[in-house]
């Protein structure tokens, strides 16, 4: 970690005598490249701290565990307490991989799957926040078809039911859009949540069609190519427009989510079923709620 720390502090130490030579135009705002520098270091930090992810883990299996066809890995905490750069864990075997499968073990893993991503949204206060394919492991265990889930270095916790209702209605204006334009959806979807409750974030008008004009004038090329993602909330921040950090966190791993759930589909001609029947069933727990 320290080497790592010296590595980006090298770099920044190489921009700030660039600045002088006015090469790098962005780095006019110091504090926020600062800002940036220490939420790299932090990242880094958070996804390598093997304690973290032992807690965040005992906590998911704390809460998930009462699931039957969730599977968390069991941590033996004595070998990170006697160093803390290793994890060792229960070894989970892949039944087959998502291509592999076969249309009615698709159906049933896409009955689990939706299941579980309900339960993160509605009953449960901790969420996987990095729910990617590679994160998700098909199993068998005694003739059961199970999920697997890993990697716990980042989770999201709901503090409030506030918190809840934000992130569902993220997730649905996500899926309300996601058949813009590839690759823009999700920044799209940014532009349109903020439209609808700019007051409540304290967005100006003006602030909005800027961050509009940028988004016309950057638009992403890559579905899951959050390079462009990420440089537009620091465009926002540049422009003094603070959009909730929850709020970006959320918009960072739904994403993840709805991928998988599209690979999941076993409808060929809509790949969105999968996504239309989950938006479906949280909206029906929230209106009954």
């Amino acid at each position: 970690m320290k080497e790592f720390q010296l590595f980006i502090n090298q770099i920044w130490s190489i921009l700030d005598k660039l600045q002088y030579y006015n090469f790098i135009a962005f780095y006019e705002n110091k504090k926020l490249v600062n800002d940036l520098k220490n939420l790299i270091i932090d990242g880094y930090d958070r996804q390598c701290d093997f304690i973290l992810e032992i807690n965040n883990n005992k906590e998911y299996q704390e809460t998930y565990g009462k699931y039957d066809n969730i599977k968390i890995p069991y941590v033996w905490e004595s070998f990170t307490e006697q160093n803390k750069n290793i994890i060792v864990m229960e070894y989970f075997e892949s039944y087959k991989t998502l291509k592999d499968l076969t249309i009615e073990e698709k159906t049933i893993f896409k009955k689990i799957f939706v299941e579980h991503v309900i339960s993160s949204f509605t009953f449960e206060y901790v969420m996987h926040s990095d729910l990617h394919q590679g994160n998700v492991i098909f199993m068998k265990e005694d003739d059961n078809l199970k999920m697997g889930i890993i990697d716990f270095g980042f989770i999201t916790k709901f503090h409030s039911l506030e918190d809840k209702n934000q992130c569902y209605s993220i997730f649905g204006c996500l899926i309300e859009n996601i058949d813009y334009e590839k690759g823009q959806y999700i920044i799209y979807s940014i532009l349109k949540f903020l439209d609808q409750d700019q007051k409540e974030f304290g967005i100006s008008d003006s602030q909005l069609s800027e961050l509009k004009e940028y988004y016309e004038n950057n638009k992403p090329t890559y579905l899951e190519n959050f390079i462009e993602l990420q440089n537009f909330f620091l465009h926002a921040l540049k422009k003094g427009i603070k959009i909730p950090v929850f709020v970006s966190n959320v918009f960072l791993i739904v994403p993840a989510m709805l991928a998988v759930g599209q690979k999941l589909s076993t409808d060929e001609y809509n790949k969105n079923s999968v996504l239309v029947e989950l938006r479906n069933k949280i909206t029906e727990f929230y209106n009954n709620y």
